[in-house]
């Protein structure tokens, strides 16, 4: 997905297709549920700043410096 759909998505010109949220949900292990409620305190966001925090430690980075982007 290009970061032009998600900025569409974020403000709210567009909605995700279901076969996307269903494969964003599958990458992070959430069910789709948890993906649709999840806010910026919801296990969306525990998951990514877990993964943010493991990948700087094995870059010897601060996590402020590691971006993820999800490609479906």
């Amino acid at each position: 997905m290009s970061t032009a759909a998600v900025c569409s998505w974020e403000q709210d010109r567009s909605r995700p297709k279901v076969s996307r949220i269903r494969a964003i949900a599958a990458l992070l292990s959430l069910s789709t549920a948890e993906l649709l409620t999840s806010g910026p305190t919801g296990q969306l966001h525990e998951k990514l700043a877990q993964s943010r925090e493991e990948i700087a430690r094995i870059a010897g980075t601060t996590p402020e410096k590691v971006r993820i982007i999800i490609e479906v």
